[in-house]
């Protein structure tokens, strides 16, 4: 129910509901959060962070500063998605800012993804043909080596022959 169909409003007002709970309120909120970040509405973002203490720095941030600081936020919170997960949740055994053993990982979710091969793409290019870093090749390469694994015949993979060291 919470996956699909409900508007961001109703999962801020389901995340501070005091007939869930506080349990099931902190992962609708952390969930409402990643959508609200993912569709570009801060408001709803802003409102959401103070309700998981692992997103209560984003308010903190300067406006400006707010699209990187969900950045690194989603980075370092592996266990946010924009979906809830059925059955065993992370939420009973793994804090959201700890990778999980289960796999239960917001990158993990990429394989079923059908963007993910455009995203390979362009983190191949972007170390072509962004800032020069020392890492760069290693990125390009496991960038490449994913897409050509999981989607060797896709359009994608034909744009992208070769990796940049």
């Amino acid at each position: 129910m919470f996956n699909t169909g409900l508007p961001l409003t109703a999962l801020e007002a389901a995340a501070k509901s005091d007939q869930l709970s506080a349990e099931l309120r902190v992962r609708l909120a952390a969930m409402a959060w990643t959508r609200a970040i993912l569709a570009g509405n801060e408001v709803a973002a802003l409102a959401l962070a103070p309700l998981t203490p692992e997103l209560s720095g984003y308010g903190q941030a300067a406006a400006d500063e707010r699209p990187f600081a969900a950045a690194l936020l989603i980075l370092r919170n592996p266990g946010l998605s924009p979906a809830l997960q059925d059955g065993y949740d992370r939420r009973t055994g793994t804090p959201l800012n700890e990778r999980s053993i289960y796999r239960d990982n917001w990158w993990c979710d990429g394989e079923h993804d059908p963007r993910a091969p455009e995203a390979l793409h362009r983190t191949v290019y972007a170390t072509r043909y962004g800032c020069p870093d020392t890492h760069n090749g290693e990125i390009s390469q496991s960038a490449f080596q994913l897409l050509h694994r999981h989607w060797p015949n896709s359009e994608w993979a034909k744009k992208t022959p070769y990796w940049y060291k």
